[in-house]
């Protein structure tokens, strides 16, 4: 790519600021390589008659709102496991610099895509605050990385690599407003989505929803996550080898050459038990059957992401339908869904009284991982005997509105200091994250379940590099969940359609 051709990114960019603080003069942005309906929009045009909407505000808001509408019109280029593997094993300063200049095309596209999307989800649900708050969010993200400068030198490389990190810090802050942004459109749309809070384990009142509505809202969703995991994929991938970081042997970015599934899914077992522990006071045990030195190339973080969701569940369901003191408690004060703040606090405090980690307390039924290596794909087998679920509430269970816990119960609003760690943590877990005196983000103990977004999301990220999430259930008996992941790492980034050009 000639200098020229980076430099396009500049001239654009100028042009937009420009039109932001007020400059009426004309415009000069002509390049094939800069996005073309943004150039029409600007070049040599005074700023009240950009576009033919006659005398504009000379707000940036504006400005900014009609850059991300011409830059979601552009292409992106969708790349596979391998290709980005291949791309991140060099961290020479002029390739990282050349993958900076790639990314300062790529991001705002992609981030504008994601904006419009929310700008335009179905039924009104774009109109829902939470929603907005999402929106807001990438259409700023988006305008940062549209006027920032093209990286031309390691030093500028590096600054906009610190950039890009920023955007990093807090992961759960959108999936969780989100989430509340539908739960809030499904109480104010009733007759539309239902009242939700069915499943496993928990009654459904569901029965109205509009199963057309439902979809649209799903595939409108999922394409959003679809793109914000490839944003995210592509940033995490470049800053991860920041300096003073260093490239890991075995690592490319954050891909792992040789990533062991079954021991994967014991770190990420032990985790689960732990948070299971805390929320419920008990857990069951998990076994874990593969072979520890069977590798192959993926990505641990999402591995984890999938394998992590999928456990929680089970643990849940295990416990909430095999431990006496929560047996004892469905009977005294009727259905888990119904139980308020008291019922669910002396559930918890009797099953922690009733628990050691020495004993393992009350037995229950364990949950069991089976990791299977085949030549096309690896698939992991959970499987539980929480009760499974109807095929009524199978559907359901994909719902990203949908949830089954009692907020009481497992969402970390409402536990004990003790287990929380400060009242402080406890009084802002809602939002996941709270400030601590330097200005970082530190995170306290994350909610079990409560925001249905966790299946979903996780059929998401197997799905994003050719995978998938299967759900078998034998309803008053147990659940059996198949992760399945490719193997070969030659499938693209299954990128929302506006999203698509070309496979690299």
């Amino acid at each position: 790519m000639s200098t020229n051709q980076l430099r396009t990114g500049k001239v654009v960019r100028d042009a937009v600021v420009k039109l932001a603080k007020g400059y009426e003069g004309p415009i000069k942005a002509r390049s094939r390589y800069a996005p073309q309906a943004l150039i029409h929009a600007l070049e040599g045009q005074p700023l009240n008659t950009v576009r033919g909407l006659g005398a504009l505000d000379n707000s940036e808001e504006h400005i900014m709102y009609k850059a991300i509408q011409d830059l979601a019109k552009e292409e992106v280029t969708c790349m596979s496991l391998k290709q980005l593997y291949v791309n991140g094993k060099n961290p020479e300063p002029a390739h990282r610099l050349a993958n900076a200049q790639f990314l300062h095309r790529e991001l705002p596209v992609r981030l504008s895509q994601r904006a419009v999307e929310l700008m335009n989800l179905p039924h009104g649900l774009s109109d829902v605050p939470g929603v907005q708050q999402v929106y807001n969010c990438y259409a700023r993200y988006a305008w940062e990385l549209f006027c920032a400068p093209l990286p031309t030198t390691p030093q500028e490389e590096y600054d906009y690599s610190c950039l890009l990190s920023s955007l990093l810090l807090d992961g759960q802050s959108i999936p969780r407003a989100l989430s509340i942004g539908l739960q809030d459109f499904r109480k104010q749309d009733g007759g539309g989505l239902g009242g939700g809070g069915g499943g496993r384990g928990s009654r459904s009142s569901d029965a109205n929803v509009d199963p057309a509505v439902r979809l649209d809202i799903q595939e409108a969703i999922s394409r959003f996550y679809t793109g914000r995991i490839g944003v995210r994929f592509l940033i995490e991938h470049h800053v991860s080898t920041l300096p003073p970081s260093r490239c890991r042997q075995g690592w490319s970015g954050i891909i792992q050459s040789a990533v062991s599934p079954s021991l994967e899914a014991k770190h990420t077992a032990a985790a689960v038990r732990s948070l299971c522990m805390r929320h419920l006071g008990a857990a069951p045990e998990v076994r874990i059957f593969g072979k520890d030195d069977a590798t192959f190339t993926y990505v641990p973080s999402h591995l984890e992401v999938m394998v992590s969701e999928q456990l929680k569940n089970a643990c849940r369901a295990v416990v909430q339908k095999h431990h006496p003191a929560y047996k004892s408690m469905t009977a005294l004060a009727g259905p888990m869904s119904d139980w308020g703040k008291k019922e669910c606090s002396t559930v918890r405090e009797q099953a922690l009284a009733a628990q050691s980690w020495s004993d393992g307390g009350p037995q229950m039924p364990p949950i069991k991982v089976t990791v299977a290596m085949g030549k096309a794909d690896v698939t992991i087998k959970i499987a539980d005997e929480g009760g499974g679920a109807s095929r009524t509430e199978m559907e359901q269970l994909w719902t990203y509105y949908y949830t089954t816990a009692n907020k009481f119960l497992v969402g970390n609003a409402n536990l004990p200091d003790i287990l929380t760690g400060s009242q402080d943590e406890a009084s802002t877990a809602s939002t996941g994250a709270v400030q601590g005196s330097a200005g970082e983000v530190e995170h306290p103990l994350p909610p079990l379940a409560g925001f249905g977004m966790g299946l979903p999301l996780s059929r998401v990220y197997a799905r994003y590099f050719g995978g998938d999430v299967l759900l078998k259930s034998m309803e008053g008996f147990g659940m059996d969940s198949y992760l399945h992941l490719n193997r070969l790492g030659h499938n693209c980034e299954e990128l929302p359609p506006l999203a698509r050009n070309s496979c690299v």
